[in-house]
């Protein structure tokens, strides 16, 4: 554990950083929309994002059959869902869809399913130039980079 002495004298013990819980594990974030899913994926070593696609929603049952062919096309073993609060961090009516929507749509999932806050991705994914469809996209890659760079403690 490593130690500086600070302008007082007192010791501040400094905790080491642990590996994220994903590494060496592909994760795949999900932007959930009315019409679309904007989804990213990333390498095993969380580095970069393999992945960035949209996908136009129509039932249910095909939107589990083309999440279910990326799963299986890039192993894919945590999900991260975005959860749309609102600024305050409080969930409303639409945050209360997406929990029932994902629980419907992974209740197969039996790895590690985790919520990230998604307020202002989609304006965020604008102001970084992103257009139409890859809107979602963008703020799906958005949502895996803030989970990947969670720092972990010991």
């Amino acid at each position: 554990m490593a130690s500086r002495l600070n302008r007082t004298g007192l010791i501040n013990r400094f905790e080491p950083e642990l590996p994220p819980p994903t590494l060496g594990k592909r994760v795949a974030a999900f932007d959930l929309g009315e019409r679309r899913i904007g989804v990213a994926v990333s390498d095993p070593g969380g580095g970069f994002v393999t992945l960035r696609t949209t996908i136009v929603r129509h039932s249910e049952e095909a939107d589990k059959r083309v999440l279910g062919r990326i799963f299986d096309e890039y192993q894919v073993e945590v999900l991260v869902v975005g959860l749309p609060l609102h600024a305050d961090g409080s969930e409303g009516a639409q945050a209360s869809r997406c929990r029932e929507w994902a629980s419907r749509l992974f209740q197969d999932w039996t790895d590690d399913i985790h919520w990230e806050n998604e307020h202002l991705t989609s304006d965020e994914a604008r102001q970084l130039g992103a257009v139409a469809d890859a809107i979602d996209a963008t703020a799906a890659e958005l949502l895996l980079r803030s989970f990947l760079g969670k720092p972990t403690k010991c």
